[in-house]
C-alpha cells in the first residue's frame, strides 16, 4: 500500500506531536520556599516598596506584626525591629516539566503502547523515502 505524500506527512507530524505531548507533566508547587529565601531578613520598607501597603496588619503576639496580602494567601511576619522573620503562603504556581519516559529510552511503548521507537523510525524513514517504490 502506497500512501500519498500529504498523508505520510500528516501521519509523521501527528506521531511527533503525540510523542511530545505525552512527555509533559504539569503540577502545582508552593511559592513559600521562594518567598522565604527572598524576604527573611529584609525590612518592612523593602516589602512595602515591592508589594505595596498590606491589606491588613495584625499582632504576632510577640511584639511584632503580621502583614497580610491578597486576602490572607501570603503573610509576612515582622519582628519588633521591622524585619521579616517568617513567611507563610498558600499560593502556588503551575510548573510544567518535560521528561522522556523510560519506555521510550529503552525502545518500548509510547503513548499507551501504540507506538514504539522502531515504529517511529519506520515512519520517519517511510516519509524520507518520499514514496519511492521498488520497481
Amino acid at each position: 500500500m502506497k500512501l500519498s505524500f500529504s498523508l505520510r506527512f500528516l501521519l509523521v507530524v501527528f506521531c511527533l506531536i503525540l510523542t511530545a505531548t505525552s512527555c509533559r507533566e504539569t503540577s502545582f508547587v508552593s511559592v513559600q520556599p521562594e518567598l522565604e529565601q527572598q524576604w527573611i531578613g529584609r525590612s518592612y520598607a523593602d516589602l512595602v516598596d515591592v508589594y505595596g501597603a498590606p491589606e491588613r496588619e495584625v499582632s504576632d503576639l510577640m511584639d511584632g506584626k503580621i502583614l497580610v496580602y491578597e486576602s490572607g494567601a501570603t503573610r509576612f511576619y515582622m519582628n519588633s525591629d521591622s524585619f521579616c522573620y517568617a513567611v507563610r503562603s498558600t499560593k502556588q504556581r503551575e510548573e510544567t516539566k518535560f521528561s522522556m519516559p523510560k519506555s521510550f529510552a529503552l525502545g518500548g511503548a509510547i503513548v499507551g503502547g501504540l507506538l514504539t521507537t522502531s515504529s517511529i523510525v519506520e515512519l520517519v524513514l517511510m516519509f524520507v523515502a518520499g514514496g519511492r517504490s521498488n520497481k
